[in-house]
């Protein structure tokens, strides 16, 4: 709750009225990089979400022609950040930026085709 605006309560349990979702929000980076990342085992998680909005985040990547600036992160673990997370959000912005040539993994654990 302390991430968002008040006002957005009035959509608690008619999410389906927001104007907007995520993968929007995300898709107004494209096409500069972006690495979503989630720790699939934690409660507070949503893996199959985060999945889809890659997903669909994905299609405006790829329309600009910017497939590669878009990575997804799933890892074991908690909430909090450690170093080899911060090692891999370098990793990837030094792919981005053409310092390196070790592209991400993006390996998804929820089935799914669109």
């Amino acid at each position: 709750p302390a991430w968002l605006h008040p006002r957005l309560r009035f959509f608690a349990g008619r999410e389906n009225k927001l104007p907007v979702d995520q993968n929007l929000f995300m898709a107004l980076i494209a096409p500069r990089g972006l690495m979503l990342s989630t720790a699939i085992n934690e409660g507070a998680s949503n893996p199959w979400g985060i999945e889809q909005a890659y997903h669909t985040t994905k299609k405006v990547y790829d329309f600009l022609g910017a497939r590669d600036n878009l990575a997804i992160r799933s890892r074991y673990g908690l909430h909090s950040v450690s170093a080899r997370d911060m090692e891999d959000y370098i990793d990837f912005f030094d792919y981005v930026f053409k310092r390196s040539n070790h592209k991400p993994e993006n390996k998804l654990f929820c089935n799914y085709s669109a």
